[in-house]
């Protein structure tokens, strides 16, 4: 658990400029909706939320929540699994909410909603649901199995892979990541404190740049920090199609006959002609 907020501080989360909130546990003057407490307003389509950073977030950063709608000048409401915060009024088309000193109950799904603020039950729907990672753990481990190091990893197309991750604790989930995809390639809950990832059939699409993390298994919102990335390479095997047969043969057809064009004429007579004399010399 995180540390208590303090008397005097300043709240922990904050919005967008453009917006005006009220700290957490104080109600917005007007403000007499609370959100759920109305069907979705067809003519009022649900927002779209968005974190950033995406990737998760470590103890103590800060990580801004996101939320757009169709609408100019409506009113933003921000949820986390029965936790609401102070609403934000947007001037434009979406509005800021700032989690400060993010602590590991921050961790979990957030959506949003708005509605108008002439029209208080004119409310939308929720948005789709967004996962607030944070890191507080330490490192795992990431390496090829079996792993001829300091080599890289190289497996052949349509090898069966190993990826072995390794954490500081048990019974534990593991995840594991590549580079510039959001999402988990492979999630697994060993018994232990290591995880081995299965890739049947290689291919080309493997290749890349792997790290792997793990969470709790009672705070599945809070991850241990990505371990250092090993990269895959994916090796090619040699072709040999009867495409690449034909191929082959031609080329040292060419080569051959370029081979006795040089012979020839280096074993060939020829002229040298000097100071008006002609001699014919055989090279032998």
């Amino acid at each position: 658990m995180g540390p208590a907020q303090r008397p005097g501080s300043q709240p922990h989360i904050q919005p967008d400029p453009q917006g005006v909130s009220a700290p957490m546990g104080c109600s917005k003057p007007g403000f007499t909706l609370s959100p759920g407490s109305s069907r979705g307003d067809p003519s009022y389509p649900k927002p779209n939320i968005s974190l950033r950073p995406s990737g998760g977030v470590s103890l103590g950063r800060a990580v801004d929540v996101r939320c757009w709608g169709e609408h100019q000048g409506v009113r933003f409401m921000l949820k986390k699994e029965g936790r609401h915060f102070p609403p934000v009024d947007s001037n434009g088309f979406e509005a800021v909410f700032r989690i400060s000193n993010v602590r590991r109950e921050d961790g979990g799904n957030y959506s949003c909603s708005y509605q108008s603020r002439s029209e208080p039950l004119a409310v939308s729907y929720p948005s789709d649901p967004v996962e607030l990672v944070v890191r507080g753990e330490g490192p795992g481990s990431a390496s090829p199995f079996p792993a001829p190091p300091p080599a890289r990893p190289s497996w052949g197309l349509g090898a069966n892979g190993t990826l072995r991750c390794q954490g500081q604790h048990q019974n534990v989930t593991f995840f594991l990541h590549k580079a510039g995809d959001l999402n988990p390639q492979q999630q697994m809950d060993p018994a232990g404190d290591r995880a081995e990832f299965h890739i049947p059939t290689v291919g080309r699409q493997h290749g890349g740049n792997y790290s792997c993390s793990y969470r709790n298994r009672s705070e599945p919102f809070v991850s241990s920090e990505p371990s250092d990335p090993v990269q895959l390479v994916v090796a090619a095997p040699l072709d040999f199609t009867n495409t690449n047969i034909v191929r082959l043969g031609l080329v040292a057809m060419v080569l051959l006959v370029l081979g006795l064009i040089l012979a020839e004429a280096y074993y060939s007579p020829f002229w040298n002609i000097s100071e008006g004399e002609s001699y014919l010399y055989s090279v032998s």
